[in-house]
């Protein structure tokens, strides 16, 4: 994930290391509270770990990211009034997005991105799933005014995105080198590894005499 002041970029790996990761770049677009526009400011993300959040002025959007996908979540701290919610992100990828059940996927040449199905959820425990559309290049999720009414605050949109692909081979690590420290007896280990054939990562990690961390 490649986070910006308007977005962030999820790139997954493709099955074919060598082919290209065909990124998709989500940026939120509008937030509107019983159809009035709510503020969305592009305000730089703040990192904690593997949590960032913005501070979009309306609402704090964040991503917690986890081996296995992100989190996306948009919270509502204080709304100026009750009604139908709604949250539409903008979406740019060469990718197909269209509707795979109640949620999204979007396709490439070498495998899916999916983006579940949204839910909303209140500070006392209560939730529900909420459409979850794509349409013209943006997603839309809407919380019906019913639950906005009665929630109690904060209230939070929360939808996932994955990707299924894993390493399953070391033919994708090249260039591995080492160098060693006498004084404490330890190695630093660095290799590259191919995510894609337009993305290649650096890794180092310090082992002890016995090769491990």
């Amino acid at each position: 994930v490649q986070c910006a002041d308007d977005g962030f970029t999820f790139v997954a790996r493709p099955a074919d290391a060598a082919a290209n990761s065909a990124p998709i770049l989500f940026a939120t677009k509008s937030v509107t509270l019983d159809g009035i526009a709510l503020p969305v400011q592009h305000n730089a993300p703040l990192r904690n770990g593997s949590h960032v959040a913005w501070q979009r002025g309306g609402c704090v959007e964040a991503l917690d990211l986890r081996p296995e996908g992100a989190e996306q979540t948009f919270t509502f701290y204080d709304l100026p009034r009750r009604g139908e919610l709604v949250v539409d992100i903008a979406v740019t990828t060469a990718r197909v997005g269209r509707a795979r059940g109640d949620a999204l996927v979007f396709t490439g040449a070498t495998g899916d991105v999916n983006y579940s199905k949204a839910i909303a959820i209140d500070a006392a425990g209560r939730r529900i799933d909420i459409p979850t559309l794509y349409l013209d290049g943006a997603i839309t999720m809407r919380v019906p005014a019913a639950f906005v009414a009665s929630a109690t605050l904060p209230l939070v949109i929360d939808p996932i995105l994955s990707s299924g692909t894993a390493y399953t081979t070391t033919a994708t690590i090249a260039h591995a080198d080492m160098a060693f420290d006498e004084s404490s007896d330890t190695y630093m280990v660095a290799f590259e590894r191919w995510f894609s054939a337009d993305d290649i990562d650096v890794f180092c990690q310090i082992v002890d005499s016995a090769m491990l961390p």
